[in-house]
């Protein structure tokens, strides 16, 4: 027992030294051919309404689902900012709508917690099917990043769910040195 300990603390340093697990740590997980993602999977869903920036209601499995995109947050204009929106509110629900079409199919990546304190599933939205899931990949498949690399977004972090929070950071970043959407002012 001692032997299979100590083999697995020499492994976990080896990878530790060599930067996989950093690689993993900062830009998320590694896929497999099962789209299974260190314990986190993707799934397929269909989008059947856009509620505003970062909230869409997807079908899973014959199922609708209210999910909350995890990371970002776009401004509001409903509920209690129905009658005074906040700034660029409006051209961000008119961003996601006209991205995430209804029935457009999505792969939906989950983090380390499946809902929040309302029941809505937590999730990152790929406009396709991730395989490489570097920086560049992220920007331009998953929809929480081209969010906040087109503005329309500010990164938002609760842990735990973080898995991206490195590369949303950086985007945000740019944005805002480009003055890109809600930073044009």
């Amino acid at each position: 027992m001692k032997k299979i300990i100590i083999i697995g603390l020499i492994l976990f340093i080896f990878l530790f030294c060599t930067g996989c697990i950093n690689q993993l740590l900062e830009d998320g997980p590694l896929i497999n051919d099962q789209n299974t993602i260190t314990g986190n999977t993707i799934q397929k869903a269909v989008i059947r309404k856009v509620i505003d920036g970062d909230t869409i209601v997807a079908e899973i499995d014959d199922k609708k689902y209210k999910i909350r995109m995890i990371g970002v947050d776009t401004p509001e204009c409903f509920g209690e900012y129905k009658n005074k929106p906040q700034p660029y509110s409006v051209e961000a629900s008119k961003f996601t709508k006209e991205i995430l079409t209804l029935g457009k199919m999505v792969y939906l990546e989950s983090d380390v917690s499946n809902e929040d304190r309302y029941g809505r599933l937590l999730r990152y939205v790929w406009l396709d099917n991730p395989s490489e899931m570097d920086k560049f990949e992220i920007s331009k498949k998953m929809f929480n990043a081209i969010l906040i690399n087109k503005g329309m977004a500010t990164t938002m972090a609760i842990p735990p769910n973080v898995k991206y929070l490195k590369t949303f950071i950086e985007l945000e970043s740019i944005a805002r040195e480009k003055k890109i959407g809600l930073w044009k002012d």
